[in-house]
């Protein structure tokens, strides 16, 4: 394992690192399965509301949740020292989804390089997560990033970026971290296995998720799962929640 000070020079430099042999075989296969189950029910959804994300469930805490392998995995985060030193300070849950790389499936949204920042921020915000629940190869659409490119505001251009672009490689149970600014792409899986991977960004409580994941916290929850959730960050929705001693606020002292 590099050192918090290698680490950080990675991201600082390069934008991105990646950690091998993180997650157990065990983990590893509880993950699979219910990713696969979580897809199951987003589909489903997504069929009934005539939209087409074939290759994504997004948000899939909110489809499997207690007792999980997910539960199991942010209440016990895993690299959270080099996130907690990449981060200087408190952060919290943006999104948490499973992507599913079918043989030849291509998808305007994830085949094109893109930023997962909308807006570009030099300083850290934000994170990146990327765990590989399959072998990341050279042909099944392993994801495609331009080292370095976090470090220019101007996004490239699709020559520059696909003449330049590496592969994120790795074996199953291999995390990537990396600047959100990064510029990266989905590849093209041109194998007949399908390619999976769970991804997830953190960011700084004071920017609004893309999804309430508070609700799913329980008194029982650890105050460090509280605390990813977004429970301590919430907003007040009316006055008797907002005129509160501190200890009862929604919006906790030190969140930035």
């Amino acid at each position: 394992m590099i050192t918090l000070k290698e680490f950080d020079q990675r991201l600082t430099n390069d934008g991105l690192a990646i950690f091998p042999a993180v997650i157990g075989r065990e983990q590893l296969e509880q993950l699979r399965l219910d990713a696969d189950i979580a897809y199951r029910k987003c589909r489903k959804i997504q069929e009934m509301n005539g939209v087409d994300f074939p290759r994504v469930a997004h948000h899939i805490i909110k489809s499997v949740w207690r007792d999980s392998s997910f539960y199991d995995l942010l209440d016990n985060l895993p690299l959270k020292e080099y996130i907690d030193d990449y981060m200087g300070g408190p952060y919290i849950l943006n999104t948490i989804s499973a992507i599913f790389n079918y043989q030849n499936a291509a998808s305007e949204l994830e085949n094109r390089p893109h930023r997962d920042m909308r807006s570009y921020f030099p300083v850290r915000l934000s994170i990146n997560v990327i765990i590989f629940l399959d072998d990341f190869t050279e042909s099944n659409g392993s994801t495609l990033f331009l080292k370095g490119s976090h470090l220019k505001q101007d996004m490239p251009s699709d020559d520059e970026f696909f003449e330049g672009a590496e592969k994120m490689l790795g074996e199953a149970g291999s995390i990537a971290l990396f600047n959100s600014d990064l510029v990266h792409s989905g590849g093209m899986n041109v194998t007949e296995s399908t390619r999976r991977c769970i991804v997830y960004t953190l960011h700084r409580p004071f920017i609004k998720t893309q999804f309430d994941y508070s609700t799913l916290v329980e008194a029982s929850d650890s105050d460090w799962l509280k605390q990813l959730l977004g429970y301590h960050s919430r907003t007040a929705k009316t006055l008797e929640e907002w005129y509160q001693p501190p200890e009862h606020r929604m919006y906790k002292a030190g969140q930035g």
